[in-house]
């Protein structure tokens, strides 16, 4: 554990806090992200499945639209030379030299800016007498080319009509040599191909360009809403946030799936063999441990089991701790007083009488001591049934547990979920001292922090927490089972445990043998 928190703090990044949920500068670790990315990865899929969809809708947009605007195509090229007006070339020589190729290919961007400007369009338009056509149309629809950093310039035009666009064209190149030279004092143009046109079919489809975008975006958008969701609904994702941020001593882990399989059985067995046992098993075991020392020098308490929302695996918890607490010598009382979906009884027993429940005890059809059902020795149950109207938790139901306390080293209660149901919080009456348990990655921290204010309002003190459901390497591997490490650690707990009830039990048997002794003298 010591390693794990280890870790977890080196790979802490701090992000700006969401509204209304995380303090200012809290952290948000890698890891964090990195699960959360993991738990929403059909979000991601079906973003990534959206995004083909619409680069495949995009590319067919695309197709139709081409196909609905006709166009060609109309190329031609051209040279510059640096010629002036009488023929003669920079060093007053018919024949041209390096130099003359260099300035050539200088003149390249120059020409360019002289042949998209607005008089030599408006010049063009002029000659080829176009109609209903501004320079801009043109500009927008030509592009210049300098081939191979060389002086020859490719000239590309896409116009709705072939024959026009030929005629635009030659306009430009028969009076490029006027402006240049006008212009530049300098230059000429020699027309290397003549402008011809072809019809664009179809267009270009841009399908692996559509889907790759389309793709990425889906993935974007899919793991920004992951995170997003990590920003204004955090969960528990590290064991170390119930005591850092809930301020909840931890007293047990359950590892994931595993509060889903019925363990009374092997908890309830007389066989103490820990090689035998399964992580599961262990998990319980030091629960019912730790909290037998956590209430240590208390006379027969009574804990109420609760959490914040249902289906954290209150009802299972309870059902297995009992067991455990049965196991290391606790006697102890199990009782269901979830009356709006009572589910304890039925992890014990497949039915029971009518009269051995608390909903015969709360109608004074039965005596205390016999509504309660037998387990084993040192483990009983006090069930409820469900009715069409269930009994309500008020004082005289809990005065019906008072009458048992005396019979118990301690009781455990099953309540309903304190964040959901207000009548939970009548327990006060009954007792002050409360087990939490949290599903892991399950209710946010802020539904976990506003259920243990309401038991705080009404003085109930919360002993610890269990987390159950815990997942990755904080507590169990894949299949359930913990890691050899903590096994081991377990071990050592569950033998020096054993050793001292069997230190006890030799100073018992020493102080019988005393006292025989001292009587046959």
């Amino acid at each position: 554990m010591t390693n794990d928190t280890q870790q977890q703090q080196q790979t802490a990044v701090v992000i700006p806090a969401a509204q209304g949920n995380r303090s200012p500068g809290q952290e948000i670790r890698v890891r964090e992200i990195l699960h959360v990315l993991l738990k929403r990865r059909m979000w991601i899929v079906t973003g990534a499945v959206i995004g083909v969809v619409f680069g495949l809708a995009l590319s067919v947009l695309s197709y139709v639209k081409s196909q609905t605007i006709q166009q060609y195509a109309i190329r031609t090229s051209i040279a510059l030379t640096s010629q002036s007006q009488n023929g003669m070339f920079s060093k007053d020589s018919r024949d041209p030299d390096s130099t003359d190729f260099y300035l050539a290919e200088d003149m390249v961007d120059a020409a360019v800016f002289i042949l998209m400007s607005d008089s030599m369009l408006d010049r063009i338009i002029e000659d080829v007498n176009l109609i209903g056509v501004a320079a801009r149309d043109i500009s927008n629809s030509i592009s210049f080319e300098q081939y191979k950093e060389t002086q020859i310039i490719l000239i590309n035009l896409y116009w709705g009509n072939g024959a026009e666009g030929v005629r635009i064209l030659e306009a430009m190149n028969a009076l490029a040599p006027e402006f240049l030279i006008d212009t530049l004092m300098l230059g000429n143009v020699t027309v290397i191909n003549k402008p011809t046109a072809r019809f664009v079919i179809g267009g270009n489809l841009n399908l692996t360009r559509n889907l790759v975008l389309g793709i990425m975006l889906g993935v974007v958008m899919g793991a920004a809403v992951a995170i997003l969701e990590l920003l204004l609904k955090p969960t528990l994702l590290t064991l170390t946030d119930v005591e850092r941020r809930l301020r909840v001593p931890l007293l047990g882990t359950i590892g994931e799936n595993d509060d889903e399989t019925p363990i009374q059985t092997e908890l309830l067995s007389k066989d103490n063999n820990t090689a035998e046992r399964t992580g599961l098993a262990d998990s319980y075991l030091a629960a019912a441990y730790a909290l037998k020392r956590r209430l240590s020098g208390l006379e027969h308490p009574i804990v109420a089991i609760t959490s914040a929302e249902r289906g954290e695996g209150r009802t299972v918890i309870t059902a297995c701790l009992a067991a455990a607490l049965s196991q290391i010598g606790v006697r102890v009382l199990a009782a269901d007083f979830d009356f709006q979906n009572p589910m304890l009884t039925g992890l014990f027993f497949e039915e029971v009488e009518p009269e051995r429940s608390i909903n015969a005890l709360y109608r004074g059809e039965t005596h205390p001591r016999d509504a309660v059902a037998a387990v084993n020795g040192t483990l009983d149950l006090l069930p409820a049934l469900l009715e069409r109207e269930p009994i309500p938790l008020n004082h005289i139901t809990l005065d019906l547990i008072r009458r048992l306390r005396d019979d118990y080293d301690m009781i455990l209660v099953d309540t309903p979920p304190v964040g959901q149901i207000a009548d939970t919080m009548v327990l006060n009456e009954l007792t002050e001292l409360s087990l939490f348990v949290i599903q892991y990655d399950g209710a946010t921290q802020a539904v976990l922090k506003d259920a243990l204010k309401r038991l705080d309002s009404v003085d109930m003190r919360v002993i610890g927490s269990i987390v159950n459901r815990v997942k990755s390497r904080l507590n169990t591997h894949r299949n359930g089972q913990q890691s050899s490490a903590e096994r081991r650690f377990l071990r050592r707990l569950w033998k020096r445990f054993q050793k001292k009830r069997a230190q006890k039990k030799k100073k018992k048997r020493e102080r019988g043998k005393g006292r025989r002794s001292r009587a046959e003298g």
